[in-house]
């Protein structure tokens, strides 16, 4: 009898979290409202004392604070690629401090995929950038090498892309409305960026 009134206590409690989840998200105005506060405790969760880390964790917290004004959607997608920026001056200073690539890198690239284009030096505009990235963790357009980059996985590599495209939206919407979820998306990835690069 004693186990049987520990499994229906715990399967009220189950019950009255379901509950309390339905109400807080199931209609779009609860789910806009307290979407604002999932935000800030997933923030929470991962902004850290990582000094490596601090510039980018602010901007992240930019953005969030976009939301939580209430600023305008297509605004708050535009402002993520300060985020991008930060993130990807911050992974140069840490994989590659003299922006050279290493030889042996961009040969083993090139057998792969002989037509890929790499420079020798760290590229100076935003999608080269992201591609030999992409070549360094190995997520680039299927390749099958080893990742090259000691401190950036597969994860922040795609949350940048994903921010790239979400910032890109945002400059380029032309006159089409951004909705509040997206925002909210395109924010909780760059919350994941600071995740996955702290790994």
């Amino acid at each position: 009898l004693k186990n049987c009134r520990l499994m229906e206590n715990h399967i009220k409690d189950q019950r009255e979290d379901i509950d309390s989840v339905a109400r807080l998200y199931k209609e779009n105005d609860n789910y806009q409202k307290n979407m604002k506060s999932v935000l800030i405790h997933r923030f929470n969760q991962v902004k850290n004392n990582n000094p490596h880390l601090n510039i980018l964790i602010k901007k992240v917290n930019d953005c969030i604070q976009d939301v939580q004004q209430n600023r305008d959607p297509g605004d708050c997608l535009a402002n993520t690629r300060n985020v991008l920026k930060t993130a990807l001056d911050l992974i140069l200073e840490r994989e590659l401090p003299d922006t050279q690539i290493p030889d042996d890198w961009i040969d083993t690239w090139k057998r792969e995929r002989p037509n890929l284009n790499i420079l020798k030096n760290w590229p100076s505009q935003e999608h080269q950038q992201l591609t030999l990235l992409g070549c360094m963790v190995g997520a680039y357009l299927g390749q099958d090498t080893q990742p090259k980059a000691k401190f950036v996985n597969k994860a922040a590599y795609y949350c940048l892309r994903t921010i790239q495209n979400y910032g890109n939206y945002g400059n380029h919407h032309h006159g089409e409305t951004v909705s509040i979820e997206v925002m909210f998306v395109a924010v909780m990835t760059c919350i994941e960026l600071v995740a996955s690069l702290d790994k």
